[in-house]
């Protein structure tokens, strides 16, 4: 059975969220903000900022089954990332829709719309509604599958609620597709642990004998915030960044290139994947990769994995070209909360 790595993730309840239009379109994306200089006292808040996508790639799981138990199994520390989140939440919603989906497809041959609700595993119910705009009666570009959750609990830790509205633009098959994804105020507790997603990317999924996503945040930008007792953040990507992910039976390949800013920052970075965070599946954090951050005024902080264990920071403050010795922090350290 082919699998696909679970980003399980927290969406959280966000007052302020506000939803973006259905089926995919954006609201004008925020002034960007202003571009943060990078110093030796900002260089590990920084590096986090660019990093923290790497501890979103534990545990692989399987996409194509009813098992969402499974499917949304996640280690701990995923749960308390944003980029975690914009991950996470992706695959939540694929992995609800696209078993049901089968099942609503056959339905849709009698009517342009069909709807399913199903209960949870522990509380609380979701639900799939799928249009059929083109009327023939199975999957193609243009249709829109809805998936509204209600307090949806598949773990003992974690509830769902709000909607993601899938617009296909491809469709191959349930391993080959691609559409947009437009996020409609959707809200997640996982212990004392709240976030929250606001904003929609196109995604292009395919899988083989691996597993590949490559998400671009949509014109209107992506919103994740996350709070928790001794961490809270707001993370704002920048139109056009994008996320990409590949996993193999052993391992997970991840990069990020784009610009986004956070409150913890107080400013604006651009981080270039020089070579993709891996991971192995027995591992809680990448053992190799390298990424670039620029920041204002020329400055650069050169971010390289050493191992499961350590990462490797290296710094031009000023812009000359010259980087400072290595700084060597834990993995738990560059990411504890």
């Amino acid at each position: 059975m082919k699998s696909t790595r679970f980003l399980s993730a927290t969406f959280a309840a966000v007052a302020m969220l506000s939803a973006c239009g259905g089926g995919g379109s954006d609201s004008p994306a925020p002034a960007p903000a202003a571009a943060l200089a990078i110093t030796a006292d900002n260089q590990a808040v920084v590096a986090r900022a660019a990093m923290d996508g790497s501890t979103a790639l534990g545990g692989a799981q399987v996409l194509d089954n009813d098992d969402r138990a499974t499917a949304l199994s996640a280690n701990a520390t995923a749960r308390k990332t944003a980029r975690g989140a914009v991950l996470g939440a992706t695959q939540h919603a694929l992995a609800f829709a696209f078993p049901q989906q089968r099942r609503a497809a056959l339905s849709a041959k009698a009517r342009p719309l069909a709807a399913e609700t199903i209960g949870c595993t522990l509380g609380g119910s979701f639900t799939l509604t799928t249009e059929d705009r083109d009327g023939n009666g199975g999957s193609s570009s243009g249709d829109t599958l809805t998936m509204s959750f209600t307090q949806c609990s598949e773990l003992a830790d974690e509830q769902l609620s709000g909607t993601i509205v899938f617009t296909l633009s491809s469709f191959g098959s349930d391993t080959q597709f691609g559409g947009t994804l437009a996020f409609q105020s959707v809200t997640v507790t996982a212990g004392d642990t709240a976030t929250g997603i606001s904003g929609s990317v196109s995604v292009e999924y395919q899988e083989t004998s691996q597993t590949h996503i490559e998400m671009t945040i949509g014109s209107g930008g992506l919103t994740a915030s996350i709070d928790s007792p001794d961490y809270e953040d707001t993370v704002i990507y920048e139109p056009g960044l994008r996320i990409d992910m590949t996993e193999t039976s052993t391992a997970t390949l991840f990069s990020l290139d784009g610009s986004l800013s956070t409150t913890a920052l107080g400013g604006r970075i651009t981080v270039a994947t020089l070579q993709p965070l891996a991971q192995l599946n027995s591992d809680a954090y990448a053992n190799s990769g390298q990424v670039r951050v620029d920041g204002a005024s020329s400055s650069r902080l050169l971010v390289t994995v050493l191992s499961n264990a350590q990462v490797q920071l290296e710094l031009d403050a000023d812009g000359d070209g010259v980087f400072t010795a290595p700084t060597i922090v834990p993995w738990g350290d560059l990411l504890s909360d």
